[in-house]
């Protein structure tokens, strides 16, 4: 869509340098889902109403993952890399 800013959210630190990002997202009840780069789903939480919402995927290899936020219908997403 042409207005995107309206839905957006920052994903900080990124990149990260020990898998941890924190979500900060205007609304509620919003879907995070994280993809790596083959497209498998490595992480996923629904219906999340805490915000700022912490991750951790400190467990993952480095690289780059794709971040996933479904909110009012709106899905919105983003690069984040763990280095």
């Amino acid at each position: 869509s042409l207005n995107q800013d309206r839905e957006s959210f920052l994903v900080f630190p990124n990149p990260s340098e020990n898998g941890k990002f924190t979500i900060c997202k205007t609304g509620e009840g919003i879907d995070i889902t994280i993809y790596n780069t083959q497209g498998e789903k490595i992480y996923h939480q629904a219906n999340i109403n805490s915000i700022p919402y912490s991750i951790d995927l400190a467990d993952q290899p480095k690289g780059i993952y794709f971040i996933s936020i479904l909110s009012k219908g709106n899905c919105m997403v983003k690069k984040i890399v763990i280095f």
